[in-house]
């Protein structure tokens, strides 16, 4: 499986601006040095292999979250804020309903991942509920 370069720039930026360069570069220092490359090189549109953005993850627990894994639930938050950020995405989420915007994400996967999906499972008052189906080889920072 594939997935879009952005998510591993998103969180390196994060940890960068969270925890100072000098953390970032002991994150990338734990990575193969192809990867460390890609990291410093690459675009945001380019496709990397889920086992490079994971290798990544894995450093980012380590380094900057001793070990706890909640740090990329917080990277993940900015990351969904950062892309929130816009006029245009914040009018349109206040005047769309719930459900649109969700079912709209889902229709997003595709996107930024090449296999897969994200499904809307439930939907109601105070409630969300999606899953990731059809991942191989699924990864604890994936989710």
């Amino acid at each position: 499986m594939n997935v879009k370069l952005q998510a591993m720039i998103n969180c390196g930026r994060w940890v960068e601006a969270e925890f100072g360069r000098r953390t970032l570069d002991r994150v990338l220092a734990r990575c193969r040095p192809e990867l460390r490359g890609r990291y410093e090189s690459g675009i945001v549109i380019e496709w990397v292999p889920l086992a490079d953005l994971m290798e990544f993850y894995e450093a980012v627990v380590a380094v900057a979250g001793d070990g706890d894994r909640h740090v990329l639930r917080a990277s993940g938050a900015a990351s969904a804020r950062k892309n929130f950020r816009g006029w245009a995405t914040r009018i349109a989420t206040r005047l769309l309903s719930a459900e649109t915007v969700f079912r709209r994400a889902s229709s997003l996967w595709r996107q930024y991942n090449d296999a897969g999906e994200l499904c809307l499972l439930e939907l109601s008052e105070g409630t969300c509920r999606l899953e990731i189906r059809g991942v191989p080889s699924p990864h604890w920072g994936f989710c």
